[in-house]
């Protein structure tokens, strides 16, 4: 074979076997009284040949059966101990592996002495020696040695080491007690005439075969490869923080802790309240609860619900005023209407200012009248300086109002007095909405450096604290916050940073679209990982290829009677062309047979091109691919109507027109192999054989492999092999084919060993469609050469038959943690995709998308203008 070599070493010769008929050998053959003992033509697996129905002496005591085939049959059963060739233990082989990874386009030849120390050439004994077999006991029956030659190879330059690494093995089954027939062996013949009549030497070799199996990989450095490992290993983090927070959740923190950890750690987020503005009207003592409008002005916008107003007597802001003196204008002081040019349609008391955004679009009145930022109250409440320095000072007692950030602070403060003066303590969770008139006004008192306001905008909850009185407000400023912050890190000790613990905090939306397609994507994506990755491709194993050995062995006999040959008896020397070959055997089904050739002139067979009318017609010398010899440049009688040129060639020439039709070895096809198949998964060191380990040899002398009932029997009907493979026998012998024998080994060595079996299958491999097919079937020609005469003769044959391919292939996995990282990390990154997705229909294709919106996004900027407003929108 191709990687594989065979070595002699016994072997059992009988000599000057003819086709005829004797008894059969007493060990194998029927022993018998009379006649009637015998059944002619029957035959069985252990015989020799077919019976002709006579009992006859087979020595002086004993009496079989006699058969007719070629005689005298073997007769010796065991081989020579010791061993005929035992010097063979002293041959030496030369193992020259060229290998090639082309990925890496990187190419190593081991066959050099002097730059590798690896020494590839070999001592047969050392061989058997390294497998823990003696060579003298192997010799004697055979067997099948493994030379394994591991290469693990580091292409990258700082790391560079690629060498072969040796080992050595016994592939077969050395138990005689295990297997049918132990060791390995196999017939051939030599064939010659003698007085006329074909003859042979029937040689039983035995020997071993040495397999050559050469495995391994090599690695470099990949980039991407790198990226998608750390990236798997990353994901990982994304647990840490699913932990801690179930940690939290436990029994190990206290419940009041875990409450506030909640409270502070999920946002939910109800529409139907925290989407609605709250507006007052000065001309109107109740509160308006109104959506949010892209398109419709704030003022003119139909209120949801109208509920009363509610003071609060008690408020920080009633003390303050009533600690400050009383105001210079009398309390029934008229509301004044100066007026403004450039005065919005929707403006109610002419002095609010135009805005693009729908919900700034508020007046103080519903109807036409004076401006509340007329009123003595709005000039001491929300406008007063010292009132609201006293509320600010109230908060922070340490507050610095000499900074630049004085006016800012004030002008926030004044928004809080407003919204507590003129909303009261009861607003439905809803936000409420400054006139236009009374911002402008409070920013004309307390101006912005730079003259820029943000307007009204969503806030964010997170960087807000419970406030005393108008619902939420800021810690601190900004600025002092940005500093203190920075203070902060500089000043923080690194046991202090390794015990602090940053979460982000989650916004719980109520809305049953996104959320039965955020739990449904959750669930596809774990359904995939635990189902598929986990289940299916098993990605928490690391994986091995199958490396095998297979010896085969076919017996029995058919019977044919033809004019060319007459009648005769096929055995496997007959019939296995070659002996031995790697991975597959040939039977031979039918035949063209071309006898008694010999080197001289003939005619060439008819066709356009080679028949003539004259020499002329003829070139001397001229060959073609086509015909069957060299021409000789004369023009020849082929028959009485027709001429062809005249050929130097083996003639007779052959007519390979005839085919017969059935096949001539039509009982082939009860033709049994035992498959031996040795597997081995280097990765993990595990071996094993077809033969399992509960098999029997009085097992296999019976059993004949069988889908239900005997599906781990290694010996197979070729009847049945075809049958499996959805194919009739009889059609497929006439012009042979190619049959594949498949053998699975697809193993789980998490499991019990046990459970590693091999599956069978089998298939057609060549085409069958002679229309699709420019040489359908299988054949090939050998010749049998004889000398007749002194003159050098041979039998040509045209052999057709089936050639049986054993494929092995399969991989075996075994837990591992680096692919289970990997593989498993890989595919809980998907995870990251639910929240975009829930997302992208949350913001996309819900009808309160803009809402939402809003909602998801913080803007922040240290120019803002009215932070402090609400916990939904600032200003």
């Amino acid at each position: 074979g191709k990687n594989s070599f065979f070595v002699i070493t016994n072997v059992i010769v009988t000599k000057k076997q003819k086709q005829g008929k004797c008894p059969e050998g007493v060990p194998n053959g029927r022993l018998c009284q009379s006649d009637a003992d015998c059944n002619k033509g029957e035959w069985d697996q252990s015989s020799h040949g077919v019976q002709t129905g006579a009992c006859v002496k087979s020595d002086v005591t004993k009496k079989t059966c006699e058969v007719f085939t070629w005689c005298p049959v073997e007769n010796k059963r065991k081989p020579p101990r010791p061993a005929l060739l035992m010097a063979a233990e002293n041959f030496t082989v030369l193992i020259k592996n060229n290998i090639r990874f082309p990925a890496f386009s990187y190419i190593n030849c081991t066959f050099n002495r002097r730059s590798d120390p690896l020494c590839p050439i070999f001592r047969l004994g050392d061989i058997v020696q390294e497998a823990k077999e003696n060579f003298t006991e192997m010799a004697v029956e055979g067997g099948v040695m493994g030379i394994q030659i591991n290469w693990d190879c580091d292409l990258d330059r700082l790391f560079h080491k690629c060498r072969p690494s040796y080992s050595f093995r016994r592939l077969d089954e050395k138990e005689t007690n295990r297997t049918l027939y132990p060791g390995l062996n196999f017939r051939f013949a030599k064939y010659y005439t003698e007085n006329g009549v074909e003859t042979r030497t029937l040689y039983k070799a035995y020997g071993i075969r040495f397999d050559v199996m050469v495995f391994g990989k090599a690695g470099r450095f990949s980039i991407i490869q790198l990226i998608i490992y750390i990236g798997s290993t990353l994901s990982y983090y994304a647990l840490t923080t699913l932990f801690i927070d179930w940690l939290i959740g436990t029994s190990c923190y206290a419940k009041e802790a875990q409450r506030n950890y909640s409270e502070r750690k999920f946002e939910t987020l109800d529409d139907h309240k925290r989407s609605l503005l709250c507006v007052s009207f000065v001309d109107e003592d109740a509160l308006r609860l109104a959506k949010v409008s892209r398109k419709k002005r704030l003022q003119e916008v139909k209120p949801e619900s109208v509920r009363p107003r509610k003071d609060r007597a008690g408020s920080l802001w009633a003390l303050a005023t009533a600690l400050h003196a009383p105001p210079k204008q009398r309390a029934d002081i008229a509301l004044q209407e100066p007026p403004r040019s450039e005065q919005p349609a929707w403006c109610q008391c002419a002095r609010c200012r135009p805005s693009d955004a729908p919900q700034e679009q508020l007046c103080c009145r519903q109807s036409r009248g004076r401006c509340i930022s007329t009123s003595p109250a709005f000039e001491r409440l929300a406008l007063g300086r010292p009132l609201l320095e006293s509320v600010l000072l109230y908060r922070d007692p340490l507050l610095d109002l000499s900074t630049e950030a004085a006016p800012r602070l004030l002008r926030h403060c004044a928004y809080d007095v407003y919204i507590d003066w003129r909303f009261g303590a009861e607003r439905e969770g809803a936000c409420p909405v400054v006139p236009s008139c009374c911002v402008w006004r409070i920013r004309e008192e307390y101006p912005s450096p730079d003259g820029r306001y943000r307007g009204l905008r969503p806030a964010s909850k997170v960087a807000l604290i419970p406030g005393a009185h108008s619902g939420w407000h800021r810690s601190r400023d900004p600025s002092s916050s940005g500093d203190m912050a920075k203070e902060s890190k500089c000043s923080c000790s690194v046991l202090l940073c390794c015990t602090e613990y940053e979460t982000s905090r989650t916004l719980i939306v109520r809305n049953k679209t996104v959320g039965v397609t955020n739990r449904l994507i959750q669930a596809i994506i774990i359904g995939y990982v635990i189902g598929y990755v986990c289940v299916v491709q098993k990605a928490y194993q690391d994986t091995d290829s199958v490396i095998s050995s297979v010896t085969t062995k076919v017996k029995g006999f058919a019977k044919t009677n033809s004019s060319d040959l007459g009648l005769r008896v096929w055995d496997t020397a007959d019939y296995i062309i070659p002996p031995q070959e790697e991975n597959s055997f040939f039977v031979l089904t039918n035949m063209i047979v071309t006898p008694n050739q010999m080197q001289t002139r003939c005619p060439e067979l008819p066709n356009p091109s080679t028949t003539c009318t004259s020499d002329s017609d003829c070139k001397e010398g001229f060959s073609d691919v086509r015909g069957n010899g060299v021409q000789t440049g004369k023009c020849v009688d082929y028959s009485d109507a027709v001429k062809t040129c005249e050929v130097f060639a083996w003639c007779p020439l052959e007519k390979d027109t005839d085919l017969p039709e059935p096949a001539m070895l039509t009982d082939a096809e009860t033709f049994t192999v035992l498959i031996k198949n040795n597997i081995r998964f280097p990765k993990f060191h595990f071996s094993k054989r077809n033969i399992l380990p509960n098999v029997t040899s009085s097992y296999l002398k019976s059993c004949t492999f069988h889908r239900i009932t005997d599906p781990h029997c290694p010996i197979f009907q070729l009847k049945d092999i075809v049958s499996e493979a959805d194919e009739d026998f009889q059609d497929l012998a006439i012009r042979g084919g190619v049959i594949g024998i498949l053998i699975n080994w697809d193993c789980d060595l998490d499991l019990s060993h046990k459970k590693c079996i091999p599956k069978y299958s089998f298939s057609r491999l060549d085409n069958k469609n002679p229309e699709n097919s420019a040489a359908p079937g299988f054949n090939f020609r050998f010749a049998k050469y004889f000398s007749v005469d002194g003159v050098e003769t041979r039998t040509l044959v045209k052999a057709y038959g089936i050639r049986f391919d054993v494929i092995v292939f399969g991989k075996a996995g075994k837990f591992n943690l680096v692919p289970t990282v990997v593989n498993v990390g890989a595919a809980l990154s998907f995870l990251s995709l639910v929240n975009a997705v829930s997302d992208w229909v949350l913001l996309t294709f819900t009808s309160k998308r803009h809402f939402y919106s809003q909602q998801k996004s913080t803007y922040l900027d240290e120019m803002d203008d009215t932070s402090e407003l609400c916990p939904v929108f600032n200003m």
